[in-house]
């Protein structure tokens, strides 16, 4: 409780007692006054009703005042939030405590236009009594659907090529042909993820308004134009392809998840001069349109964190089309989201000057939520910071009650230091105990982290100079951490590691080694095994091909949602772009075709013979999206063409030629 809180209850307190007390003395000489009279012989007389009634209305009211003022935390430093009881997180409130906080920001970042203090003020039909074999998206946490280009239920595929505004629609008959259904086109919006439940398509994407922003705070007509977007989510029914609900936002979106039949929106609220701070929400269900703001009651902000920008939190129940929101104070670049709960962080670079010189740091500010399954709303939990950068969401873990992260650490030329934290939720502090660490041996000398991989009592750490160590440490007991003394050494290293089994079978996505210059020599598909620290197979695509040399690279390195994964099938298959210079005609040319592998640990040879699914080549940029597997076929998408490959016959054949205008 603040002072102006205690003063605010004891006034009124005070108040109360003393209206009780009148009125008590007042009732209590009235019943002496009516018995003398009764002695003499006098009429008595009765109270009147209005006293009473003022009495009634000046208690009920001191009353109210402390109620609220206790229970709605209005005063109180220590926020109530759900069931928990928050030491570091501080509700905004109000108006004039955000407006406060983004002005101390703007003060000490050494912007003069202050923020003003103004006034506060919603086809064919599809098969579904049995369902048909067909892979997901790849994604981090079973049971956390992450949004993508492609969804497929295994009957109707729903691609949004990248570059292009469309969304098209196509059916899978029973003979695996494909039927062209309609490409839904979205004016001004460009779509950015895909997800699909047993009812409804869900497009993200944004829509861009042209805006101007001022320079100065002078009464001048100058400055500069800019399209803000608005992030925004559409939601169509899958069988009539009809919109049936629409939510537009002022904010950035920085990722999202699907859990059961819940949406989670992580976005970012930039604070502008002269532009409302609050986020603002648009929904349209059947055509009525609403405007709603997050409340200040909703907002939360922590100590010595800048108040730049705002993480904006928000859940949409897909059943009922019911929002819920909370905002905090504070930047965020990535998301770690499991089935319970939703991490957000972000790295801060800060120096300091010495007498030296500047004493360099890095640290990465950890907050976590709990996600309340029941109601579908967000809870924040704990935060925390630590040193080092978290470069990748793969490089956090929740593993019951603990957080296992990895960090690497450097700062211009300073040597490099790789660390592995575990820690525990304090449920008294709203912050994290330090567990154990482990900060040495991680790498050799200026190696850096490339990839993490964690799963189970274990986690698969890649580091890399010229090198590839990959490193095994046993998290079985969190307080003892050990690094098993078994380092995968080889050439080149492992940008994604992909988990095949519980036997701590690895597959590594990546580069080859580095030459003499420090240039890559090409990327690789490695097998391994990480319990004897062996290297199982390796399948190289180097530069060189003998009539020239060819850069080739893959979109899986760094979105694992490229792959086409299944393990019981064996298939892992994800898209590959090539650029080929001919030395003899000296021309370039663009190869894009889908790689698969039918992967069998039991076999010498793991990787087997890959599979080269090849569309068409050009003279310019084209890519494979994505490949997914449907009944034995396996699909593959790129904005131009769609070819499939018969598992049984080996064979591909075109199945659809899309035709946009270049």
């Amino acid at each position: 409780m603040t002072v102006l809180g205690w003063i605010v209850i004891s006034v009124f307190s005070v108040l109360a007692l003393l209206i009780t007390t009148k009125a008590i003395v007042e009732f209590i000489w009235n019943r002496r006054l009516n018995a003398f009279k009764v002695s003499e012989h006098i009429s008595k007389v009765k109270m009147p009703v209005e006293r009473w009634v003022k009495y009634g209305y000046s208690l009920a009211l001191s009353a109210a005042v402390i109620v609220v003022s206790v229970f709605s935390g209005m005063f109180s430093p220590v926020v109530p939030l759900g069931d928990k009881t928050l030491v570091n997180a501080n509700r905004v409130g109000n108006e004039v405590t955000l407006n406060h906080l983004i002005n101390d920001y703007l003060r000490d970042s050494g912007n003069y236009n202050y923020y003003p203090e103004f006034g506060a003020e919603d086809l064919a039909d599809v098969p579904t009594a049995e369902s048909r074999d067909h892979t997901d998206t790849n994604v981090q946490v079973e049971g956390v659907d992450e949004g993508d280009v492609l969804k497929t239920d295994g009957y109707r595929v729903f691609y949004a090529p990248r570059y292009y505004n469309v969304i098209e629609v196509l059916d899978i008959e029973d003979d695996h042909t494909m039927t062209h259904v309609e490409s839904m086109v979205i004016d001004d919006f460009r779509v950015d993820s895909l997800y699909l439940t047993d009812d409804y398509l869900v497009v993200i994407g944004y829509r861009y308004e042209e805006m101007i922003y001022p320079m100065d705070t002078l009464d001048m007509y100058w400055g500069f134009y800019f399209y803000e977007q608005t992030a925004s989510i559409i939601v169509f029914d899958t069988d009539t392809l009809e919109e049936v609900y629409r939510l537009e936002t002022d904010l950035s979106f920085i990722d999202h998840r699907l859990i059961d039949n819940t949406l989670y929106i992580v976005s970012t609220k930039w604070f502008y001069i002269d532009q409302e701070p609050r986020p603002e929400f648009d929904e349209t269900v059947n055509g009525e349109t609403s405007k709603s703001y997050l409340s200040y009651m909703d907002m939360y902000y922590f100590d010595d964190v800048p108040a730049s920008s705002m993480t904006v939190i928000t859940s949409l129940d897909l059943n009922t089309f019911t929002q819920s929101s909370q905002g905090f104070i504070g930047a965020t670049s990535q998301i770690y989201v499991t089935e319970n709960s939703i991490y957000s962080y972000y790295t801060n670079y800060n120096y300091t000057e010495t007498a030296e010189g500047y004493d360099y740091n890095i640290e990465t500010n950890i907050v976590k939520y709990h996600i309340n399954q029941e109601n579908q709303t967000i809870d924040y939990v704990a935060s925390t910071s630590i040193e080092g950068i978290v470069e990748d969401r793969y490089w956090l873990d929740e593993s019951g009650d603990y957080l296992r992260v990895v960090t690497s650490r450097s700062w211009w030329g300073n040597d490099l230091q790789n660390s592995l934290y575990i820690l525990k939720e304090n449920p008294e502090t709203d912050t994290f105990d330090l567990v154990s660490l482990i900060d040495e041996n991680i790498g050799h000398e200026n190696e850096h982290v490339e990839s993490v991989r964690f799963h189970g009592d274990y986690v698969n750490i890649v580091t890399f100079e010229r090198t590839d160590p990959l490193y095994t440490f046993d998290l079985s007991d969190p307080e003892n951490p050990v690094m098993l003394d078994n380092p995968i050494e080889e050439a080149g290293y492992s940008e994604y590691l992909h988990i095949w089994d519980q036997s701590n079978h690895v597959l590594g996505l990546g580069f080859l080694d580095a030459n003499e210059d420090g240039r890559i020599d090409g990327m690789k598909l490695s097998a391994y095994d990480t319990n004897t620290g062996t290297i199982l197979d390796t399948d190289p695509y180097p530069y060189e091909d003998g009539t020239g040399w060819r850069y080739s690279y893959t979109e899986a390195m760094y979105n694992p949602k490229a792959l086409m994964v299944s393990v019981d099938l064996g298939l892992f298959g994800f898209p590959m772009v090539s650029y080929h210079y001919d030395n003899e005609t000296y021309n370039y040319t663009y190869h894009t075709s889908f790689v698969v592998y039918q992967i069998d640990f039991s076999q010498n040879n793991v990787l087997g013979e890959p599979i080269i699914i090849e569309h068409e080549s050009t003279d310019w940029y084209n890519q494979v999206d994505r490949g997914v597997y449907i009944d034995g076929y396996i699909y593959t998408f790129s904005a131009h063409e769609i070819l499939s490959y018969n598992l049984s016959t080996e064979l591909s054949f075109e199945q659809l030629f899309i035709n946009y205008e270049q």
